[in-house]
């Protein structure tokens, strides 16, 4: 199977130098990226049955902690008697505090996982119209067609793996739930939402701290990856490339060693139909 990657013209420096961006989940143009409902630090009964065993395990030394004239009027027992009585409403003290511990600690892992984790978007499809006119500027760019099966990529993964490989994004109606405490990679970086669909994306990841080379930019860096050309199956033009942008890719690939398997196809839309055709670019 083969992958495709939409790029606007000026990116044909992912072939002269050889490297490829990942990007980081925050920067991307879905807001509810890197973003699952996260419903719990823990699932409840396991919060409340943690909170309650070392609740009541400190009450001795809370009881020690009491001046001598209050310990003096009430022994342990009738101390801790009043702590059971007071059960229901330091309950939902802590489940209030649960719920705002919850709600810090995604932004914290959204932070992370949005500036820690590259992503390499690719989708399976490369004749879709509108990623040709948002992703590839208007017509005027490229599509680069990618092996999967290329060790570049990692493999495919099943979703129990780690994450690190390439993984097909699930489509859901619904922002999937998670509990902090056992966080589900799938729901975090592998669902969208259905309005993207007709991307058929698919992701490989990579941690950016392995990144070739990072270049200081607002308001995130970017970090490269080295990009074997073997990898590479194809160079596809827009229907609206210039001239000078076909002559620069000419240029570039003319008698050097490492493209000379590369193909090349001229984008031809269709007469009669919004269906758009691949001429092969016979090189001379």
């Amino acid at each position: 199977m083969s992958l495709y990657k939409y790029y606007p013209p000026e990116r044909f420096d992912i072939i002269s130098n050889q490297r490829i961006r990942f990007s980081q989940p925050v920067i991307f143009n879905d807001p509810f990226e890197a973003k699952p409902y996260f419903s719990a630090f823990a699932e409840n009964d396991l919060v409340m049955k943690a909170y309650r065993r070392n609740f009541y395990r400190g009450l001795p030394q809370m009881y020690k902690n009491l001046s001598e004239d209050i310990r003096q009027k009430l022994t342990l027992e009738q101390y801790i008697h009043y702590a059971e009585s007071l059960e229901s409403q330091t309950d939902k003290v802590f489940l209030s505090q649960h719920k705002i511990l919850t709600i810090r600690a995604g932004e914290v892992l959204h932070e992370q996982f949005g500036e820690g984790i590259g992503v390499l978007s690719l989708s399976e499809v490369k004749d879709n119209l509108l990623m040709w006119s948002h992703y590839s500027q208007g017509h005027e760019g490229f599509v680069l067609e990618f092996d999967e099966a290329h060790s570049f990529f990692g493999g495919r993964k099943a979703i129990k793996d780690e994450i690190w490989g390439l993984h097909k994004i699930t489509y859901s109606e619904e922002r999937p739930q998670t509990v902090i405490a056992d966080l589900d990679m799938e729901a975090i970086l592998m669902t969208k939402g259905k309005p993207w669909e007709y991307e058929h994306e698919w992701r490989a990841f990579r941690p950016l701290n392995q990144a070739a080379q990072k270049l200081e930019a607002q308001p995130y860096p970017i970090y490269l990856f080295e990009l074997p050309t073997e990898c590479i199956r194809s160079v596809i033009f827009g229907a609206r490339m210039t001239n000078q942008t076909r002559e620069k890719f000419f240029n570039l690939m003319d008698g050097h060693p490492a493209y000379a398997h590369l193909e090349l196809f001229q984008t031809v839309i269709d007469k009669k139909k919004y269906v758009l055709h691949f001429v092969p670019i016979i090189k001379e």
